[in-house]
C-alpha cells in the first residue's frame, strides 16, 4: 500500500524497539526527501516482499533552470516546479467537499485534500469566483490540490537560493526575477504541504454562515526594517501565527505611523537609515503614547556590546537573525500577551516604591 510506505518518510517514525547511537529517534529519511524536494526532485519507494526494496530518486539535469508552472494568488505572482505538478483542473465552488474538517475534491475519481494557498500563505483572499484553478500536485507522500486565483502558464526559470538569511521562512526552496524585475518565489510542494497541515484554516471550509463584517481582535506587531525581504518573510511568518502586521521601513517611518496607529508589540533592526532602532526606542519610551510598548531587537548584530545597549533601553528580548520561526513566534506571542502589562506594572511599582522612600 503506497500510504503504509511513505510513512518511512514521515518525521519521527521508527520501526526499532530501543533508542540507540544509530537508530530509533526517527530523523533520516524525512530529511532525505526535504532535500531532494528542495532540489525540485522526487523520492518514492518500491518494494516486493522477501524480494527486493528499492528507492527511486528522480532529479533535475540542472538544478540552475527548471520550467515553472506560474500562478496568481491575490496580488502576487508565484511559481511551482513543473516536475512536481500532475495535473490542472478547474472546479466549481459545490465540486469542493468537506471530509472530517477539510476541504477535499475529486481528481480522477480519488478525493484529494485541497490547500487554499491564499490561507497558507497568509495572503489577501481574492472575491469567490465562479470556477476555481486547481493545481494538482505530488508532495508530502500522496497527491493534494492547491486553490490559486489564476494560471499564468509554463515558464523556464533561473532559479536562486534564498541565502542563509531567509532559508527555512515559509515553503519556499528558491527564487527568481521575473522579466519586469520582481522577484517571484518559488514554492516547495512538500514544504506547502506541512505548512498547511500546521493551519487548519488552510485546509478547512470556510463557514457559509460568516458574518460579513469581523473585528480583528488579532494582536497588532508593527514590523521596522529597511529590508523588503525581511519585511515580507517575517510578516508573512507573523501573520500565518495570527497577528495583524504592519510594517515600517525605518524609525522615523514607524514613528509617523504611531501617531494614528496603536499596537502591542514593535520589533525592528537596528541598523536602518534616517532614524536607527536605538533611536526608535528612546523617542518610543519618551512619548506617552507608546511608552509602554514593548520592543523586540531583531538585528544581524550578535555582539554583546549591541545587546547590552539595547537591554539599558528597556529592551527584554534581543533576537539575531537569521530566526527561528518556532522560538520567535513564541517571543512575540508572550509579548503581546503579558509583557505589556507586566512593563506597565513594573513601572506602577517603583513610583509606589519611589514615594514611599521620599
Amino acid at each position: 500500500d503506497r500510504e503504509a510506505l511513505n510513512l518511512i518518510f514521515v518525521p519521527g517514525f521508527s520501526t526499532a524497539s530501543a533508542v540507540t547511537q544509530t537508530a530509533g529517534r526517527g530523523v533520516g529519511l524525512d530529511v532525505v526527501r526535504t532535500n531532494v524536494s528542495r532540489l525540485n526532485g522526487e523520492i518514492h519507494v518500491e518494494t516486493e516482499a522477501g524480494r527486493m526494496t528499492r528507492f527511486v530518486l528522480k532529479l533535475p539535469l540542472t538544478v540552475a533552470i527548471a520550467d515553472a508552472l506560474m500562478v496568481r494568488c491575490g496580488s502576487e505572482t508565484l511559481a511551482f516546479p513543473l516536475t512536481a505538478v500532475s495535473a490542472m483542473r478547474s472546479v466549481a465552488p459545490h465540486e469542493i467537499l468537506t471530509t472530517g474538517g477539510r476541504e477535499t475534491v475529486r481528481v480522477d475519481d480519488r478525493a484529494i485534500d485541497l490547500v487554499r494557498l491564499d490561507r497558507a500563505l497568509g495572503l489577501v483572499a481574492s472575491p469567490p469566483a465562479t470556477r476555481l484553478p486547481v493545481v494538482v500536485m505530488r508532495g508530502g507522500g500522496k497527491p493534494f490540490g492547491v486553490a490559486v486565483d489564476e494560471l499564468l502558464g509554463k515558464e523556464e526559470i533561473v532559479i536562486k537560493s534564498l541565502g542563509v538569511l531567509l532559508d527555512g521562512v515559509g515553503p519556499f526552496s528558491g527564487a527568481t526575477i521575473s522579466g519586469e524585475g520582481r522577484v517571484i518565489l518559488l514554492l516547495d510542494p512538500t514544504l506547502l504541504r506541512e505548512a498547511a497541515s500546521r493551519m487548519p484554516t488552510a485546509l478547512a471550509r470556510e463557514s457559509a454562515d460568516a458574518p460579513l463584517e469581523v473585528v480583528d481582535t488579532r494582536p497588532t506587531v508593527m514590523l521596522v526594517d529597511d529590508s523588503v525581504s525581511i519585511r515580507k518573510f517575517v510578516g508573512q511568518m507573523l501573520e500565518k501565527a495570527g497577528f495583524r502586521v504592519v510594517t515600517a521601513i525605518d524609525g522615523h517611518d514607524a514613528l509617523q505611523q504611531l501617531v494614528e496607529q496603536i499596537v502591542d508589540v514593535v520589533v525592528t533592526d537596528l541598523e536602518m537609515p534616517r532614524l536607527n532602532g536605538y533611536a526608535l526606542i528612546e523617542d518610543l519610551r519618551r512619548r506617552p503614547a507608546t511608552r509602554e510598548v514593548p520592543v523586540i531587537v531583531m538585528t544581524t548584530r550578535a555582539g554583546e556590546k549591541h545587546a547590552a545597549l539595547a537591554r539599558r533601553l528597556g529592551v527584554r528580548h534581543y533576537v539575531t537573525k537569521p530566526v527561528d520561526e518556532q522560538s520567535f513566534v513564541r517571543i512575540v506571542g508572550s509579548v503581546a500577551a503579558g509583557e505589556r502589562a507586566f512593563e506597565a506594572s513594573a513601572r506602577a511599582g517603583s513610583a509606589r516604591a519611589g514615594s514611599l522612600v521620599e
